[in-house]
């Protein structure tokens, strides 16, 4: 049996699953805190009679409380039986980011982790990117790094550096890019990896799969030599799609359609939670209700590729690639995501569509309310009637614009928005995991 490079990842697997991987001969497994299944891979392990020596683990942090850190990978060493190789801070604008480094550097210097890093820099991130900064590796979504605004400073800076760079969302970022509805040929995926490592030369590709087929296909992701005719077309039609078509260009959210948006609003209506374990109790359910998702769109509708607006500026997403992130049937990381997307989407898009009409009614000359300064917002002297009477809230949004909610340090959410459908119930705020 020959062992792959391709890293596979964890988020949503079984232990079933992780033993099909290792049996097709991965070595190199991605897991975090927040996916809570890292037990299922040592026990996988030990049933395949595998030793850590015998491959490399990535782990990400971000649930783990600082103070509780160091005894938990301690654990994790004793469970695995030798060090964790990269132990990372799963984003780099995570609230206990700061709170991490100590603890990271610690760990490194104590010889209980082989190198330490961080996730989802961004291009502005110098003291991160620079060669001699404590940051060992990185892990950065594959959409950010081919369709961000800065992706090509940021690609520069990453192969500047010279260090690992684990790659994830490979796939969504392929279909986005190609514009697919369905899942990207094997040989597709073999491109964009090549595409990147081109841009990246230490990238590294994540892969994951329930499907021991599609973990099998996977596993080739970086083998090029004997088909490299095909992969140079698909890498051709790579970088043609990354320069949009006049026909097709890339739209910002808050512009998207109100008719689109309604039907956009209906899809997440439909479930009470969007970040369970398991969306549907049988994957035919999900699939099927993925294609009633999909039928609420015209093929066009789903092929337009969307900026988004506030915290996901620099993410970009057609809905049909969406639509597939919420119908996941395991690990809610992709459904929270693409929730989280439209979300913060939908509010600045509400924001900015509150303050045109606040500007037009000072255009006019509109008499404002005591409590309220023109040039400004100065809403919440004014009494909870007035407010009333103004149709917003106690925060002095509308009323259809719920606040975001106060996030403890180190918890990441559900973005909390009023999907309106027949059927919307109340937004809950509900902690990621």
């Amino acid at each position: 049996m020959s062992t792959t490079d391709v890293v596979f990842g964890l988020d949503g697997r079984t232990r079933e699953q992780i033993e099909s991987a290792i049996d097709i001969g991965y070595r190199r497994f991605d897991g975090a805190d927040s996916y809570g299944n890292i037990e299922l891979l040592a026990e996988a392990l030990s049933n395949k009679g595998v030793e850590k020596k015998e491959i490399d683990l990535i782990y990400k942090v971000s649930t783990t409380p600082a103070d509780r850190l160091s005894d938990h990978i301690k654990s994790l060493n004793e469970q695995f039986g030798g060090q964790i190789d990269h132990l990372l801070i799963h984003k780099a604008d995570d609230d206990r980011a700061e709170s991490y480094i100590p603890v990271l550097k610690e760990l490194s210097k104590d010889g209980l982790v082989k190198a330490i890093g961080i996730g989802d820099v961004t291009h502005d991130m110098d003291h991160l990117l620079i060669k001699d900064s404590w940051v060992k590796s990185f892990e950065i979504n594959a959409v950010s790094l081919l369709r961000g605004e800065h992706s090509e400073e940021l690609c520069k800076k990453l192969q500047d550096s010279g260090k690992p760079v684990f790659i994830y969302n490979i796939v969504d970022a392929t279909k986005s890019i190609l514009r697919k509805g369905t899942p990207p040929e094997n040989i597709e995926i073999a491109a964009i990896v090549n595409f990147i490592q081109d841009k990246v030369s230490r990238a590294e590709p994540i892969l994951s799969s329930g499907s021991s087929q599609r973990q099998l296909e996977n596993a080739n992701a970086t083998e090029i030599d004997d088909r490299w005719n095909e992969i140079n077309k698909a890498k051709n039609q790579i970088s043609s799609s990354l320069t949009p078509p006049p026909d097709i260009p890339v739209k910002d959210f808050i512009n998207i359609e109100d008719n689109v948006l309604d039907r956009i609003k209906e899809v997440l209506a439909t479930q009470a939670s969007w970040d369970g374990e398991k969306l549907f109790d049988k994957s035919e359910d999900c699939e099927r209700a993925k294609n009633e998702a999909l039928g609420k769109f015209q093929p066009e509708e789903l092929s337009v590729v969307y900026k988004g607006a506030g915290k996901a500026e620099n993410e970009e997403y057609s809905i049909g690639t969406l639509v597939d992130m919420l119908y996941r049937q395991e690990g809610n990381c992709k459904r929270v995501e693409a929730y989280n997307f439209i979300a913060t989407s939908v509010q600045e898009k509400e924001l900015v569509h509150y303050l045109q009409e606040t500007l037009q009614r000072d255009a006019q000359h509109i008499p404002i309310q005591q409590g309220q300064q023109r040039g400004g917002q100065d809403l919440h002297r004014q009494t909870p009637q007035q407010r009333e009477d103004r149709g917003e809230n106690s925060r002095g949004s509308p009323k259809n614009s719920s606040p975001r909610p106060q996030k403890r340090p180190g918890e990441s959410h559900l973005t909390t928005f009023s999907a309106q459908s027949p059927s919307s119930q109340d937004s809950k705020r509900v902690a990621r995991k």
